[in-house]
């Protein structure tokens, strides 16, 4: 299921530029159809603020509001958006909009001119988006932005903006799976490495949820053929491709062609290679498979259900997530630099460069880099550095938090 794809908060100079040029463009064009004094005679601020209360109304509870004050043809151009949205397309967005951060809000600070064109400053307002399935994420403040609105008889024709106020590739994937009463299990978040064109067999048991990083992949969960050969006959997994598999005691997978795969998995017991595909000596993992991240916890899981989950997204500088006690969960940083905060003072880890790192204090993880919560606890992430941040969010969380027992090992 994915959410809308939304673009990075960028700066106020660049959107000065952006609309400047399309400025010019516009004006040249509007003098084809209407004369400047028949334009200027127009009174133009009622229309922009009926526009933006017209937003805000839809964004608040899909008031229709907005329509009455949309010229016919009436085009939204931004940088997420090669053609332009329709009227339709347009209420579209701002459904996604409502749905992704539901108390946004839009102030007008100041308009400039009175004709056919005018400019607006704006401020943002509730920014702070609910709980994703136990992740709070908290955009960071703006400044004033501008965008760039063309009126035509009283009615919004065009506007011009960026669409840089909400995160970018909000994508999100999950299961609630089954458990039965006293079951001791090991829950773990784990990242494999496959060499090209390698192929292993993995002990894997239950539902597992696959997410490919990178490469291709190859999975069949059917085992081997009569001379002990992996078969593989199912339809490759692209990077980004989120797939729900059920293995019976082994789960066979391989990289396909010349690139590197990366693969995640989120499951309620480990994941191990098989100890007969091990060919190197005094080794704990064959030849062309690393391990680079993996968190577990033994733990009596709850009576009823626990709930698979993954989440991608891109924030501005400055975003800060946090997760609830009531799950154990692992960061991976895609791109960009991300900052935590272990918050109950608890012991993570930190994969990538820095491999099997514990931290008890904040530190940083830059791209191809992250952190795992090894007990439970809360935490806090912040992108910082000079770019926005992609980052991965998997998580194995409790349907009733209140029932399960945490038990390191």
């Amino acid at each position: 299921m994915t959410r809308p794809a939304l673009l990075v908060a960028l700066a106020l100079g660049f959107l000065t530029a952006f609309v400047a040029g399309l400025l010019g463009m516009v004006v040249v064009e509007s003098g084809q159809t209407e004369s400047r004094s028949a334009v200027e005679a127009q009174p133009t601020e009622p229309v922009v603020e009926a526009f933006y209360d017209g937003i805000n109304a839809w964004i608040a509870d899909k008031d229709p509001v907005l329509e009455q004050v949309l010229a016919p043809g009436f085009v939204d151009h931004t940088a997420s958006e090669s053609y332009g949205r329709s009227t339709e397309a347009f209420l579209g967005f701002l459904s996604d909009v409502r749905a992704a951060a539901p108390s946004l809000r839009f102030d007008i600070r100041a308009i400039e001119g009175s004709g056919a064109i005018v400019s607006v400053d704006l401020e943002r307002s509730g920014m702070q988006i609910p709980s994703i399935d136990g992740w709070e994420i908290e955009l960071p403040a703006e400044q004033l932005f501008r965008e760039i609105l063309r009126i035509e008889h009283g009615l919004v024709a065009e506007r011009w903006s960026l669409d840089g106020v909400w995160p970018k590739g909000l994508a999100s994937a999950q299961r609630t799976i089954s458990i039965g009463y006293d079951e001791y299990q090991q829950p773990s978040i784990q990242r494999f490495e496959l060499d090209p064109e390698g192929a292993f067999s993995l002990a894997a048991h239950g539902t597992i949820m696959l997410w490919v990083e990178s490469g291709e992949l190859e999975i069949d969960l059917s085992g081997t053929d009569q001379t002990g050969t992996v078969t593989l006959p199912t339809e490759p997994l692209a990077p980004g491709d989120v797939r729900f598999v059920q293995p019976d005691g082994n789960l066979a997978v391989r990289a396909l062609g010349n690139e590197r795969v990366a693969l995640w998995t989120v499951s309620v017991d480990t994941i191990l290679v098989h100890a007969n595909a091990i060919s190197v000596p005094n080794t704990s993992l064959p030849t062309g498979i690393r391990q680079d991240a993996s968190v577990g916890l033994r733990i009596q899981l709850p009576f009823d259900a626990v709930r698979l989950s993954i989440f991608i997204v891109t924030l501005p500088v400055g975003a800060a997530i946090s997760t609830n006690a009531a799950s154990m969960h692992a960061v991976a940083v895609v791109t960009g630099e991300l900052h935590t905060q272990p918050e109950t003072g608890e012991i993570f880890y930190c994969f990538g460069e820095s491999r099997s790192r514990l931290l008890s204090d904040a530190a940083t993880a830059l791209s191809s880099e992250g952190f795992a919560n090894q007990s439970g606890s809360a935490a806090s992430y912040q992108v910082v550095g000079s770019a926005p941040a992609t980052l991965v969010l998997l998580s194995i969380a409790a349907e009733t938090p209140a029932r399960s027992h945490l038990a390191l090992p």
